[in-house]
């Protein structure tokens, strides 16, 4: 498949011409043939601005769509199809009335095994192939936190391929011991020129207190 030519976008100088050949690329390529592990790799070459950009179509298309493989629960443990997959989309900021959370709020709830009281998580099913069908942000955080690049194999986030290093949703609510050890490169983008027939159950969003 096409792919973006990172190399001649860095090429250009000033932001309007990065601009112009961002957009040249994309509309060369299809926007749906964008890989996000592309962009993520190539963030000395203006791949994150190219993301920003991706980012903008989106919030006007929310038709764009990503399937991601899932190689694994957080555990190392294989995915059944129709598992429910959940991953933390966003911590919340401010509270019901606009005021800022201090850190010792945060800590508090930390403290009290609430943290997801002031996080919000989505959801996706795992459908037939062992993939899950999300859009670009929840796309983008899976491969930037979790993710390895779909071609080389290699890992696209920081972390290592597993751990026992645990954070306080790596325990067990009722025995507060850790539980295991967490795996890190979870996430595979399918390029979508690669699966345009593929079927794919859609991701939920859920504002969770569990």
């Amino acid at each position: 498949m096409d792919k973006i030519d990172f190399a001649m976008i860095a090429s250009n100088t000033g932001r309007e011409y990065k601009i112009r050949a961002i957009n040249s690329e994309i509309e060369r390529v299809g926007i749906q043939n964008v890989a996000i592990s592309d962009c993520l790799v190539n963030t000395d070459r203006d791949g994150l601005f190219v993301m920003r950009m991706m980012h903008e179509h989106y919030r006007n298309n929310r038709d764009l769509r990503y399937r991601i493989k899932v190689r694994s629960d957080l555990w190392g443990n294989p995915v059944k199809p129709g598992s429910n997959l959940e991953w933390k989309f966003h911590r919340k900021v401010r509270d019901p009335f606009g005021k800022k959370f201090t850190q010792n709020q945060i800590m508090e709830y930390r403290r009290r095994g609430e943290m997801r009281q002031i996080e919000i998580w989505h959801d996706a099913i795992v459908d037939d192939s062992g993939c899950i069908n999300v859009g670009f942000e929840d796309a983008a955080i899976l491969l930037s936190e979790r993710g390895i690049h779909y071609e080389s194999k290699q890992p696209i986030t920081r972390m290592p391929e597993h751990s026992r290093a645990v954070s306080y949703d790596s325990y067990d609510k009722d025995t507060r011991k850790a539980v295991g050890t967490q795996h890190f490169w979870l996430y595979e983008e399918v390029p979508m020129s690669a699966n345009q027939d593929a079927p794919s159950l859609p991701a939920r969003k859920k504002y969770s207190d569990k």
